[in-house]
């Protein structure tokens, strides 16, 4: 049951969209990066918006790595292999990739096949067509829909590429916690491929109904950090998590520091 904090950042500064098109600043992300981890926080999404324009600031990220205890997942225009291992140098542990045609599975094949299918992620980014009815991927770099590469390919194609874990993005309801509406999709997939929703989350009891219908997690960011109803500043992580995660674990019989000198 992962309960993932996502950090959106656009020239450096932590931000908060609404249907990915208006924004607010919310402080540094360094400092919010510390905030999570005091919360008990345990992984983390960046989202770089502005490294669609500016290219990866590895400068920058390997400062917020440099902050964290905690697997970090990065996403943000990654076009090679090259620069995925660059990330990883920087401290960066995962590695998310949009997926907007055919030929992006081919980067994620790639990846895998370096980092294993634990250090990548494939994003889906799903909006609703008004005009249409549907479902559609949408390209929110641009702000328009892939007519081309129907939904339905494009699930097919990850159930055959099957590499790694999936990020389904609500687009229409990103940041107005009025629930995560991709909840059936789950059962398109592949039950052996890892699902984390993403977009539109309203509170912790909705994180509970997504990890019973087979999500492995659940990521988000109004919901751990604007506090209604003017949407102030307030990160959290809900305590009742964590006492879920810590509920009837077996206690370790040896506990060894992985950093210590052992002769």
């Amino acid at each position: 049951m992962r309960l993932i904090p996502s950090l959106l950042i656009k020239n450096q500064s932590l931000i908060k969209t609404k249907s990915f098109k208006f924004y607010k600043y919310l402080g540094d992300p360094v400092n919010v990066t510390r905030i999570y981890l005091e919360k008990g926080a345990d992984e983390l999404i960046i989202n770089d918006c502005s490294a669609f324009k500016t290219g990866i600031n590895f400068n920058f990220l390997e400062k917020i790595a440099s902050n964290s205890f905690i697997p970090i997942t990065y996403a943000g225009n990654i076009k090679n292999i090259d620069e995925i291992k660059k990330l990883i140098h920087i401290g960066i542990e995962r590695v998310a990739i949009g997926i907007y045609q055919e030929k992006d599975w081919d980067l994620i094949i790639e990846a895998s096949s370096y980092l294993g299918n634990s250090g990548v992620c494939s994003i889906l980014n799903i909006g609703h067509n008004k005009l249409l009815r549907m479902k559609m991927l949408y390209n929110y770099k641009k702000k328009r829909f892939k007519y081309r590469y129907n939904l339905e390919k494009v699930i097919e194609d990850a159930n055959a590429v099957a590499r790694g874990e999936i990020i389904l993005v609500d687009c229409s309801n990103d940041g107005t916690r009025e629930g995560f509406s991709l909840h059936k999709y789950r059962n398109h997939f592949k039950e052996n491929i890892p699902i984390t929703a993403y977009g539109g989350v309203k509170d912790y009891l909705e994180c509970q109904n997504l990890w019973k219908k087979n999500f492995n997690g659940v990521a988000s960011s109004a919901f751990l950090s604007l506090l209604r109803p003017h949407d102030a500043l307030l990160i959290n992580y809900p305590k009742e998590h964590l006492e879920v995660l810590n509920k009837d674990l077996t206690p370790t019989r040896v506990s060894i520091d992985r950093y210590s000198n052992i002769n």
